[in-house]
């Protein structure tokens, strides 16, 4: 009897994988019916955010032309968006919007560059106007001067890659990419470098970047904060590793107290953009769009308001900091300077 059923059953689902799939077209916008916090939910933006951002990059998205029944620009944003939110698959994506699993990742890669397109406009360092103000806004967190940026790293997993496996083979023993970014008070990334293996020092990135060319070269007045993974240079600073008097243990609670802005803007983005946290994959080459993409995202919903609630901020992801015991070349003139700084505004 047993037999008899599994044979009928093999019929069955024979029959049914015989039957050509019907395709279904549905084009409507994907925010209709939705209330703002069922959008800002399913999304990470509120409607009016979403839509100002699709005025950015419709022309990208458009395919001028009817022929197929193409998905609208406002789908392919929202499949994005979602997509970036969640950290799914592409297929239980595709399943929420009724669409396929090749089409969300065709969908994914062209909004994902269409966006990460504007992030000269939207991740840029601020100019000598906008650090007047920034160097306020930082001494009055807790009364460290002159500063206008705080540098760190954070790691973002990814796929197994084809090419030199083993270095991005991260301290944790996964595959990452080290992603150096600079915030300012607001939480605003102001630079970004998204290129480097998981197993790269935070050092050797900062020194190979161009952010740290424009200092070299006097384009920029004022500090940057990192942690003891860099080194102390005139325009770097770091805590001292050993301090010796309370004055120095002043300036390192203050630095602490003002670099951990950095740690918090991690924390958001990732909370925001879960795909970041829990990785997506794919090439490396369309990781590194994904995460320049988030970040962009993640500075425009700061210029319009958008930022995520309080709610979700209880249980922000939290960037565990260790550095490995590696030698870090110190600079004579940069120990100098956080000396001066340490008795003249610490003492």
């Amino acid at each position: 009897m047993a037999v008899r059923v599994m044979r009928y059953a093999n019929i069955l689902f024979e029959n049914v994988e015989n039957v050509p799939r019907r395709r279904l077209f549905d084009r409507e916008n994907p925010l209709d019916g939705l209330s703002e916090m069922e959008v800002y939910r399913r999304y990470r933006f509120i409607p009016a955010t979403i839509l100002t951002l699709l005025n950015l990059v419709a022309d990208s998205l458009d395919f001028g032309t009817l022929r197929n029944s193409p998905l609208l620009p406002i789908q392919q944003l929202c499949i994005f968006l979602r997509a970036m939110a969640t950290g799914s698959f592409q297929l239980v994506v595709g399943d929420t919007v009724r669409v396929s699993q090749p089409s969300v990742s065709r969908c994914c890669r062209r909004v994902g560059r269409a966006i990460a397109r504007l992030a000269r406009r939207y991740v840029r360092f601020p100019d000598r106007e906008e650090c007047k103000t920034l160097k306020s806004r930082f001494q009055s967190i807790a009364g460290f001067p002159n500063v206008i940026g705080l540098i760190d790293g954070t790691h973002v997993r990814i796929q197994r890659p084809k090419n030199h496996e083993a270095d991005f083979i991260n301290r944790k023993g996964y595959h990452s990419l080290n992603v150096q970014m600079v915030c300012d008070h607001s939480k605003k990334v102001r630079s970004l470098t998204a290129k480097w293996p998981g197993s790269t020092h935070d050092a050797r990135i900062w020194r190979e970047c161009h952010l740290r060319n424009q200092f070299e070269q006097g384009a920029h007045n004022g500090f940057i904060l990192g942690d003891s993974g860099y080194p102390c240079t005139p325009y770097l600073m770091t805590p001292f590793r050993t301090p010796e008097a309370q004055n120095q243990e002043q300036f390192n609670l203050a630095l602490c107290k003002t670099r951990v802005l950095v740690e918090q803007t991690f924390g958001i983005i990732k909370r925001r953009f879960a795909i970041l946290h829990y990785g997506k994959r794919t090439d490396l080459a369309t990781a590194v769009t994904y995460i320049t993409a988030c970040v962009v995202m993640h500075n425009f919903g700061i210029e319009h308001g958008d930022i995520l609630e309080e709610d979700y901020l209880d249980d922000v992801f939290e960037e565990q900091v260790y550095h490995e015991n590696v030698e870090i070349n110190a600079n004579h003139v940069g120990n100098i300077v956080r000396q001066q700084l340490v008795q003249r505004f610490f003492n």
